[in-house]
Formats: C-alpha cells, structure tokens, sequence
C-alpha cells in the first residue's frame, strides 16, 4: 500500500514535468481520483459522467456514481413537489428532515445520498431540528484515525465515518447533522 501511494506521487510528479496529456486507466478509484484532473466514469461501454475528481466525488450527478466513488449512504426519503434539477429541496427520511441538492436520476425510488464522513456526531441537541437527525449504533470498527460505525434507525442502517476520539459504543443514541453541501436527493427522471 506504501510503495503504491508513492508511485501514485511519483506518476503525479512525472505528468507535470513533462507537461504531456496522459491517458491513464484504472479500476483503482484512489489512483483515479488521486492522478487525474478530468475523470470519466464508464458504465456498460458509456460514459456516466464526467468531471473533475472533487466534483465527481463530492457531488455526483448520478446515483451510480455516488455508489461507486467510496462508501456511500442511499436512504429512502418522501420528497414534495416536482424539483428541477438542482434545486435545492428539503426531505423527509427515517432520520429526520434534511436539506439537498435535488438530482434526477435513474432510480425509481427517491433516495437521500451523503457520504459516511460527511456525518457530524452532534455532543447536544435533538434531531428534531433541519439536517439534524438520531440513530442508534450496532456496531463500531476502530481503524487506527478514525471510527467506522453502523447506525440503525428502525429497518434503516447507514455508515458514519468518525474521528477515533469519539466515544459511541453498541447501543447508545447518538444525534448527528449533515451538510447539506454534500447531501443529494437523488429523484426519479419525471417530465416536467
């Protein structure tokens, strides 16, 4: 993993010297998004999407994208209305109401996406409140900097990446918020 992260540095290094496109294909997504300004994401032969990593990575405009970039969280949520795309729309899920950046998408089922680090374990305050929500944990990983965490809210598990001096044990309500920055609503396609 070391010596393929220095290379990852080195291939960087040796791209800018030489000042030449390159084309580099991979089925690693830390070597894509680690050595590439633009990346086109392929599906079945067809480009998905493309973009620059962060983009891509942060704020896809896919429900497959968001799936395949990283650990990623779809929760079902009832969304009002008929957004267009873009917008920026309020949801109701398990967890509670949170605000999103609508995306028509291909599922069939509206689904609320945020990655797990982007969830903030809140020390005070109710989930009651926009972008704030309440879960229970069923497990904890310690991974060396941070905690890897599967929370429940009835049927509805999610993933929380968290700093590893947050104290959550198995069992215990924990309330949490999410940046709407980095929350999608993913919508089906409907006719405007």
């Amino acid at each position: 993993a070391k010596l393929r992260g220095q290379m990852r540095r080195d291939l960087t290094i040796l791209q800018r010297q030489l000042g030449h496109t390159t084309v580099y294909v991979t089925h690693d997504q830390d070597e894509a998004l680690a050595l590439s300004h633009r990346v086109a994401l392929m599906r079945a032969g067809e480009i998905v999407e493309e973009s620059d990593p962060v983009s891509m990575y942060q704020h896809p405009r896919h429900p497959f994208t968001a799936a395949f970039l990283g650990a990623a969280n779809f929760v079902s949520c009832t969304v009002q209305g008929r957004p267009r795309d873009g917008e920026r729309i309020e949801v109701e899920t398990t967890f509670g109401r949170f605000s999103a950046v609508a995306r028509r998408g291909e599922d069939a089922d509206p689904k609320l996406f945020f990655r797990p680090h982007n969830v903030r374990v809140e020390t005070s305050g109710s989930g009651a409140q926009l972008n704030r929500g309440t879960a229970q944990v069923v497990d904890v990983q310690f991974l060396g900097e941070v905690l890897d965490i599967v929370a429940r809210k009835g049927d509805t598990l999610i993933n929380v990446r968290v700093p590893a001096l947050t104290s959550l044990t198995p069992g215990q309500d924990f309330s949490f918020s999410l940046d709407p920055t980095f929350s999608i609503a993913f919508i089906p396609d409907l006719a405007p």
